[in-house]
């Protein structure tokens, strides 16, 4: 199993290569902003304190994420740890 964010990432080997390895390619698109949201609001009831990520900072995440889930979780654990120092 390969698992890639680059959907290229094989175009260069060998055919003979290619033919052995019998690549079956399963594309997962990515999120929208609403679906974005539901998830990081999930993930913020187990990773942080309650009341320490408002809805408003997890609407934002889940804005600049660009649908990547990575991302939005990044986002929001930086965004936590600058409200630590600051608090």
């Amino acid at each position: 199993m390969l698992i890639s964010n680059d959907y290229h990432a094989l175009m260069d080997l060998d055919s003979r290569i290619k033919s052995r390895l019998a690549l079956t390619e399963i594309e997962f698109p990515k999120y929208n902003q609403e679906e974005l949201y539901d998830i990081l609001s999930d993930r913020v009831q187990y990773a942080f304190k309650p009341g320490t990520v408002s809805k408003g900072l997890v609407m934002l995440a889940s804005a600049l994420a660009s649908g990547e889930a990575r991302i939005g979780l990044e986002i929001l654990r930086r965004a936590e740890l600058r409200l630590k120092i600051k608090g």
